[in-house]
């Protein structure tokens, strides 16, 4: 099965920090993303919407998670983050890694930490994260916290 995905001009707020099933948690205020500057908006990660973000990396080394900048969670279930490389901005290629979690309650408009049980070895280049669920209801908040990817959504 193909997966398409539209490209949008908008950023996702996500930091790669130090750091089976994926860990998720609210986390401390040393941790927290900054809140974006300026107007911002949100786009939701809901069973048949997959949501995710561009990233460069510059240097060989391993991904052991991400923070994201939540704008509300209206159902706190499942979420599922998957790793692929990409192409003009798009996912494209087998699925490098995929690991999947339960949302921590709490996590209404938080940065959540997500950490990956197994480290994936990344080499230079360009990837995507795509986040899915089928039972959570995930506002992502929007703006120009990001620069170094864009945002990505596959709508069915």
């Amino acid at each position: 099965m193909k997966k398409t995905f539209a490209a949008v001009t908008v950023t996702l707020l996500i930091a790669l920090p130090v750091g089976a099933e994926l860990k998720l948690s609210v986390v401390d205020r040393a941790e927290k993303l900054l809140p974006p500057r300026g107007k911002v908006g949100s786009t939701i990660v809901a069973a048949g919407n997959s949501k995710g973000q561009t990233f460069t990396v510059k240097k060989t080394g391993k991904l052991k998670g991400l923070l994201v900048l939540t704008a509300g969670v209206v159902n706190a279930a499942d979420l599922t983050v998957s790793i692929y490389r990409t192409e003009n901005d798009y996912p494209v290629g087998d699925l490098l890694h995929s690991e999947s979690g339960r949302l921590p309650k709490g996590a209404a408009e938080a940065t959540l930490k997500l950490e990956f049980k197994s480290p994936l070895q990344l080499t230079t280049g360009s990837y995507a994260m795509v986040l899915s669920a089928e039972e959570s209801d995930l506002r992502f908040t929007l703006g120009r916290g990001y620069a170094g990817g864009r945002a990505i959504r596959n709508n069915k």
